[in-house]
């Protein structure tokens, strides 16, 4: 007959909130450090703040376009691939085979084809790595939360902070 909304992992107790807001923090921080550290090394270079060549009124419908990304896609994946998957394949065989399932399907709908800056089986290891962090946070916590926070706070913060090798217009 279906398991209710609490077997997706959506469980409303006290403190769900600054878990989704840790998670968030933690995926911010998951894109910031790596462009810090490859701006000390020189590898990285920053032209200039987006603000400083468009006006903020500009920018507004980039930041309300990220931030409608960032939550769907959050919303969407975890919810297939933690909430339903992963619970799913826990229950029916084990969690190991349940988090090891789920972070390989998670990586290979984010397989990017090929490309000449970004090999193709680093987008399937990246992607699988991280439905293992969502899936241990997920594990770790008992609900979705952390995991959608983590996850949006990453595609956000992508989204905001720009993308490596992009021009200003571009971003």
């Amino acid at each position: 007959m279906g398991h209710p909304f609490q077997f997706s992992g959506y469980r409303f107790k006290q403190g769900w909130t600054l878990q989704l807001m840790q998670g968030v923090s933690l995926g911010f921080l998951i894109q910031l450090i790596p462009l810090v550290l490859m701006w000390i090394f020189g590898w990285y270079h920053v032209e200039g703040w987006l603000w400083n060549y468009k006006p903020f009124y500009s920018l507004f419908p980039a930041l309300l376009f990220s931030f409608i990304f960032a939550s769907e896609t959050a919303i969407l994946e975890e919810s297939l691939f933690r909430g339903f998957m992963m619970n799913t394949l826990s229950d029916r065989y084990n969690v190991k085979v349940g988090l090891a399932a789920s972070s390989i399907l998670f990586g290979l709908l984010h397989f990017s084809g090929t490309s000449s800056e970004f090999p193709w089986w680093l987008s399937l290891v990246s992607a699988t790595i991280a439905g293992f962090v969502f899936g241990q946070a997920y594990l770790l916590y008992g609900n979705i939360w952390v995991p959608l926070g983590i996850h949006f706070g990453v595609h956000f913060a992508a989204r905001t902070l720009g993308t490596v090798g992009l021009t200003p217009d571009e971003a």
